[in-house]
């Protein structure tokens, strides 16, 4: 550690963990005892010399991205503004999510701990028991503040395990669904709603409208069915069915819901109905650009995040869905801020404080490409949201009514490390059998279901 990186406790010469008004109000007292204090009657004004502060530096670490990291700058540039005695110095990390985690693994192994980390792999048990990050419970604790009230339960859900909590959540992506509204006028179809409760937007209608609008030159569907769908383990939950129970650790792949989602999207594909371009047309229809195939203006609707202006209308909607209740189709993923196991925990805290408040939180979703926030106040989402609609023109409301029903991806599984063993197994199995239609579905299942089952339950066993 360099001579200017200090730890707020040093810093302030005090032996507790303090919040953001602890340490104004310790820092104001400094001050005044230092008014009050007369001078020394050998001491002359030249001899005077201001004391000199000093600043903690601190390493935030993300995925590289021009985009992500612009919008990241913009943020920290005004934490250290309003901070002169904390200074935040944001670094890209090349290979994405995984070389981010590769990254903070090496340098705490290496003694050079990164002080914080944004966190969207999710997976961070093998983290905490490498000691490179640290609980933030007790953080929490030392300022009064309680994590079920400021956050989701969901997005708690995915960073408390064994009562640990190993990250602070910090944007939450969701599913919904795009439309091209122009192809929906065309083809003299209602368009889809912006409401979890609207029956009528169920699995019989999406499909019929995936196939009016389907011909020699376009799509109904573009592919995507839930962010991150490994192996079909998302497919269940358009039809009220989860893959996965945490608190009885019990996998439901080779239930009846479940079965009937790996049915349905593999039928809207070439092997039954061919609403949804295979690879070699949506590389077809993208013209050999590296985009999201809805952008091309050629897909009647997809689910997942556009981020980018067309040159036709579309719009956002929730999800259709064949369950009770609201729709809980698809998945969030409630990405998060880890503090690095270094000593500027303190300072750490105080930028984790610091994005406690709407008009500082707010805007990291944007950073992910995201519009929805892990704060339950609603009113920090709408900064996400503003900037999003003033970005694209775009109602992004569908992700906010989405993400407050939808559970947590793979209903938990993915917050595991032995999930990563498990979509090893199954993901090219589900890819290049199952969905080319080369495996029955019950076949399938069953498998998936022993892999789960037993990959999971030798995990568990092993923590004790």
């Amino acid at each position: 550690m360099t001579n200017s990186q200090v730890t707020r406790r040093r810093l302030l010469g005090t032996g507790a963990a303090l919040g953001a008004a602890g340490l104004l109000a310790a820092c104001g007292q400094a001050q005044m005892a230092g008014d009050a204090a007369p001078m020394a009657e050998e001491e002359t004004s030249e001899d005077a010399q201001p004391e000199t502060m000093e600043v903690v530096n601190l390493v935030y670490l993300s995925p590289e991205s021009p985009a992500r990291q612009e919008k990241e700058v913009a943020i920290f540039d005004d934490f250290n503004a309003e901070n002169s005695d904390i200074q935040v110095e944001v670094v890209g990390q090349a290979g994405g999510w995984g070389g981010t985690y590769e990254k903070v693994m090496v340098s705490h192994a290496g003694g050079v701990p990164i002080d914080f980390v944004h966190n969207g792999w999710l997976i961070w048990d093998r983290m905490w028991q490498a000691g490179a990050i640290v609980d933030l419970t007790e953080f929490f604790k030392a300022d009064k503040l309680v994590p079920e009230e400021l956050f989701i339960e969901s997005s708690l859900f995915e960073w408390v395990f064994d009562g640990v909590m190993g990250g602070m959540p910090i944007s939450t992506s969701a599913d919904a669904m795009a439309y091209n509204k122009d192809m929906f006028a065309e083809a003299g179809l209602e368009e889809p709603p912006v409401d979890v409760n609207a029956k009528w937007w169920n699995m019989e209608t999406f499909l019929e409208y995936a196939q009016k609008l389907t011909n020699e030159e376009q799509f109904g569907f573009g592919g995507s069915l839930g962010g991150g769908n490994a192996a079909g383990e998302t497919t269940g939950t358009y039809f009220g069915q989860g893959p996965w129970d945490d608190a009885t650790r019990t996998a439901f792949i080779d239930s009846p819901g479940i079965i009937q989602g790996l049915e349905f999207w593999r039928d809207v594909t070439e092997v039954k109905y061919h609403v949804q371009p295979n690879p070699d047309e949506s590389n077809e229809l993208r013209g050999g650009q590296r985009m999201n195939v809805f952008v091309t203006g050629k897909i009647g609707m997809q689910v997942s995040y556009i981020n980018q202006d067309t040159n036709f209308n579309w719009a956002v909607a929730t999800l259709p869905y064949n369950g009770e209740g609201p729709s809980m189709s698809a998945r969030i993923s409630n990405h998060g801020l880890q503090m690095g196991n270094a000593e500027t925990q303190d300072a750490t805290w105080t930028v984790f404080t610091w994005f406690m408040s709407p008009e500082n939180a707010g805007r990291f979703p944007r950073t992910a490409g995201h519009v929805v926030s892990p704060f339950q106040d609603p009113a920090y989402s709408e900064v996400s949201q503003a900037e999003f609609r003033n970005q694209l023109g775009i109602d992004p409301k569908a992700f906010v009514l989405q993400a407050q029903h939808t559970q947590p991806h793979g209903w938990g599984l993915y917050k595991y490390s032995a999930w990563e063993e498990v979509t090893a197994l199954a993901r090219p199995r589900y890819r290049q059998e199952y969905q080319l239609g080369q495996l029955d579905t019950r076949e399938y299942a069953t498998w998936f279901q022993d892999v789960i089952t037993t990959i999971m339950d030798d995990y568990f066993a092993s923590r004790g």
